[in-house]
């Protein structure tokens, strides 16, 4: 069994890990060969053997310790007890370990007489609680292949590092084994263009829920596809592209929201990120109904002006929510506030009074004007006429 002699020099704790960020530098390192590290062993009075099994391991913290009710020294000092819990219980369970603690992650290379998944798991699982019982904190991990040398184990460190990356998609005290580890597709990422058509709607309808339900579908994918990391957050910032110009109408070019793509690019974890997005979200649908309601008045003249020029072609409430530049839903509600009739009865009510007008005149059929006025059909055209008139069409003519 790899063991630290007791009374080797230079073993107080301090020092002791100081010797060991330094063999698993050089484990790591494939510049080094393994003559030097088998020296280096030694050294510190580590027997290299193939009695026991090997494998690395990442503790990672950064989601229980983001919180800003955490101070830098305390983020610190959780850390290093952490590390001692950590290389304590290992020790204390007839197992060495070479461990490394850096910022909110700890890596470290196991050894171990009998170690496989299944007890990897059972000390994972103490770890968590005795980690939970100190600091009410708990830690997402992965490990890479367990092999039965030494050898083996550095040859892997390769995957170690792609596997690292899956930190990225976890879930706060979950762990992944390299042995359960997808391979990677190394697919480029495609965000769909209904993904994309969906979100354009729900934001540009001030509807947040609608949109935050298409962003759990995005982030399920990414999770299932597992990418880098870095090429998630990429397809990200692509994605805030997408919609900014969507929406460059309303959005000048300096505008802040820019900033959110810098903060999706530091996220730490799959979570952070949507929540940058769910921020996102919210500030954009904050940002276009502030501008749409410094526009209305604008929106509106514009409407009637189209409609006033156009009555006699075929109008929707979607043809004329595309011409000014907003979603129908949204053009519906402000025209009826504005005005206090809907759309589709104003449209009739402009077709109606100029057919009075071609009335006047008896030199047109009345199959003529309900025509050339915009209807479709003489029996609707008569129906409506009557609705807003009182009167049937020949009475009118005939008044």
């Amino acid at each position: 069994m790899l063991r630290k002699d007791r009374n080797a020099p230079d073993s107080t704790p301090l020092a002791y890990h100081k010797q060991h960020e330094i063999l698993l530098g050089m484990l790591l390192d494939e510049r080094k060969s393994i003559e030097i590290i088998k020296e280096e062993f030694e050294k510190n009075s580590l027997k290299w053997n193939d009695k026991d099994s090997y494998c690395f391991l990442q503790f990672d913290f950064k989601t229980d310790l983001k919180s800003t009710s955490y101070s830098d020294m305390q983020i610190a000092n959780i850390m290093s007890a952490c590390t001692e819990i950590i290389f304590n219980y290992f020790s204390e369970n007839n197992a060495a370990c070479l461990i490394k603690q850096f910022e909110k992650s700890i890596t470290l290379f196991l050894m171990k007489r009998f170690l496989n998944e299944q007890s990897l798991h059972t000390d994972l699982t103490r770890l968590r609680i005795s980690i939970k019982q100190y600091f009410n904190i708990t830690f997402k991990s992965v490990s890479s292949y367990i092999t039965d040398t030494i050898e083996k184990a550095r040859e892997n460190s390769d995957c170690f590092f792609d596997i690292e990356d899956t930190l990225f998609y976890l879930l706060n005290g979950e762990h992944i084994a390299q042995s359960e580890r997808v391979k990677i597709k190394k697919n480029h990422i495609h965000i769909s263009q209904d993904c994309k058509h969906r979100l354009y709607n729900h934001i540009e309808n001030g509807d947040n829920e609608s949109a935050r339900k298409v962003f759990c579908e995005i982030k399920e994918y990414l999770i299932s596809q597992k990418e880098p990391s870095i090429h998630a957050k990429l397809a990200l910032t692509h994605l805030i592209d997408d919609i900014m110009t969507y929406f460059n109408l309303y959005i000048p070019s300096e505008s802040p929201l820019y900033e959110f793509q810098k903060e999706l690019m530091i996220a730490e974890d799959i979570e952070d990120t949507f929540s940058v997005f769910y921020a996102f979200t919210a500030a954009i649908i904050s940002q276009l109904l502030t501008v749409k309601i410094k526009n209305s008045d604008m929106l509106i003249r514009k409407a009637l002006q189209y409609v006033d020029e156009h009555y006699a072609e075929k109008i929707s409430l979607e043809d004329i929510a595309k011409y000014v530049g907003i979603s129908k839903y949204y053009f519906s509600n402000l025209f009826k506030k504005e005005n206090d009739i809907n759309f589709s009865s104003y449209l009739n009510k402009v077709r109606i009074e100029k057919a009075k007008d071609l009335l006047k005149n008896p030199g047109f059929t009345v199959s003529q004007i309900f025509y050339q006025v915009g209807f479709n059909n003489q029996q609707y055209f008569s129906k409506i006429f009557k609705k807003y008139t009182g009167m049937t069409v020949t009475e009118y003519r005939t008044k």
